[in-house]
């Protein structure tokens, strides 16, 4: 059963230039409740909203939600989970969040700052015409009309801010202003409270510059500004949560964003395998493969081998990065229609260059095993024992077998032999492939397994 609670909100105006002055420096945009940092408009969107406030013409409501008065509600109301997210806010000296009229207030400022003109044409303004064009057409150009200035700086903005607002309600509130407005679902997906939902914004931020490279050709620009790349990881953790076999859909993928689900339980272990496999991934050669589909073929080998405990041979990893670059290559080369096995009533062949063009699961499914089939993954990884150490019956013997002595020929202190003073080593790493059985175990003293890393020992 839905409950439904009415907050309020005080209402007040400002002239634009005391809102620039007193109000914006002081005003943060929360990312969940925008498409990105970045305005989403085309520059002439830009240029004719300024001219709208010029001409008076602009009437829609800034939404504010009062940093101050929010966090004292939730004070009141002892709800810690908001006393938090508004005590951050706080923290960093922010009195207002803006909930709707960042790409608004981004623009104000850009046009003050002679980044953004108005729009060309003639201006009739009390009586007098003015003609504005290349030259005259921005805010700090010396020709820009100082009645036109005038009158963009003395219009007034009119804005709701909400003062008794939960961090669940301000969500609510984004999702009703933009009620009929083209968000797009990863838009709409980042507004959401869940740890996940906070993972992946943050995932994408940290590494936007990566996959937005100008070496690269795996998103568009517009994709910068709308989600793109976060629609893209949130895929990547639905396959490390669900698997392969799970369509990556909308349902899906809101269902994944929940708080309580089992992917914002298990946010933070995502975050830390994405970041492995970014540093996994840091060859540079990847900007070859001009799909990122490809990208998120890699990441399901990755995962994949992780679970079947392989490891990639360190002086490998390019050798590898190529050879993975070339059998996608191949793949993309052969033109040969393939049914997919793994979709159900397949109605058409598709060529491999056809199948990379989606993420639907069978197409991933298919494509894993087209690239499997030619991708020699024993050339390049080494198995991983499941256990590391022997036990600790194994490391008795292992001391009677070298008479009592360690690796570098110490005498072992029998008395303190099943503690951690000494270490079972192995004479080749586990890291390394190492097996873990009495014939590769060694006693050392803490200090010289510390020592010995990835070495071999020779005892």
């Amino acid at each position: 059963m839905n409950i439904f609670k009415r907050v309020n909100a005080t209402k007040n105006s400002f002239k634009v230039i005391d809102f620039i002055n007193q109000i914006t420096p002081t005003l943060k945009a929360d990312l969940a409740f925008q498409s990105s940092e970045f305005s989403r408009w085309k520059p002439e969107q830009g240029q004719s909203f300024i001219t709208s406030v010029i001409l008076g013409q602009a009437p829609s409501k800034f939404i504010f939600a009062d940093v101050k008065k929010c966090y004292d509600y939730a004070v009141k109301k002892e709800q810690k989970f908001d006393i938090d997210y508004y005590k951050k806010w706080l923290d960093l000296g922010v009195t207002l969040l803006n909930l709707d009229s960042n790409n608004r207030t981004i623009n104000i400022l850009s046009f003050v700052k002679g980044e953004l003109g108005i729009q060309h044409g003639k201006y009739f303004i009390d009586g007098e015409y003015y003609d504005i064009k290349k030259g005259n057409d921005k805010y700090t150009d010396l020709l820009f009309p100082k009645a036109l200035k005038e009158c963009f700086e003395e219009s007034y903005i009119d804005f709701d801010t909400y003062t008794d607002t939960t961090r669940d309600q301000l969500s609510d509130i984004f999702e009703r202003i933009n009620d009929g407005k083209p968000l797009n679902a990863p838009e709409k997906r980042n507004a959401r409270t869940s740890q996940i939902a906070n993972v992946i914004r943050e995932l994408s931020e940290e590494f936007g510059n990566r996959f937005f490279s100008k070496e690269t050709k795996w998103f568009k620009s517009s994709d910068k500004i709308r989600r793109g790349l976060d629609d893209f990881i949130s895929g990547l953790a639905h396959i490390f949560f669900e698997g392969k076999q799970k369509p990556i859909n909308d349902k899906n993928l809101n269902d994944m964003y929940k708080v309580g689900s089992v992917a914002d339980i298990g946010a933070v272990d995502f975050k830390n395998k994405f970041k492995s496999f970014m540093r996994w991934v840091s060859e540079k050669n990847l900007n070859a493969i001009p799909n990122r589909n490809s990208i998120l073929d890699l990441f399901v080998i990755y995962i994949d081998t992780t679970k079947d405990k392989l490891k990639l041979k360190e002086e490998d990893t390019s050798k590898f990065i190529k050879e993975y670059i070339k059998v996608v290559g191949e793949l993309l080369k052969d033109q040969t229609f393939k049914r997919n096995p793994f979709q159900k009533d397949a109605k058409e062949q598709k060529t491999f260059e056809r199948m990379v063009g989606g993420r639907q699961f069978y197409n991933n499914l298919f494509r894993n095993q087209l690239i499997l089939e030619k991708l020699k993954l024993n050339d390049y990884f080494i198995k991983l024992d499941n256990s590391r150490v022997v036990n600790d019956n194994m490391k008795l013997a292992a001391a009677v077998r070298d008479n009592f002595k360690t690796a570098e020929g110490k005498d072992i202190d029998l008395s303190k032999l099943q503690t951690n003073q000494y270490h079972k080593g192995h004479k080749i790493s586990h890291i390394s492939g190492g097996q873990t059985n009495l014939d590769n175990t060694v006693i050392q003293e803490d200090i010289d397994n510390w020592k010995t890393g990835k070495k071999t020992v020779t005892a």
